[in-house]
């Protein structure tokens, strides 16, 4: 996704928006992934963010999979 950047001040606020869609978004799909029982994979949490049409990056996913795996 490409953007030209006409006002700063919107950029900072759309750059915000978009990155708590996205973290929203895997907050969601982690938990959705939990409430079925199924592995928190980075593969699995891009899909269903993916299904939604957020896009997020591959970095975040595979650290919240991390973060959540059971030990």
């Amino acid at each position: 996704m490409r953007y030209v950047l006409v006002w700063p001040a919107l950029s900072k606020t759309h750059a915000l928006i978009c990155l708590q869609s996205a973290e929203l978004a895997s907050t969601y799909a982690a938990l959705i992934l939990a409430d079925d029982n199924v592995d928190i994979t980075a593969e699995k949490i891009t899909a269903l963010t993916t299904a939604a049409g957020v896009e997020v990056e591959p970095i975040w996913a595979t650290l919240l999979a991390k973060a959540l795996q059971v030990r």
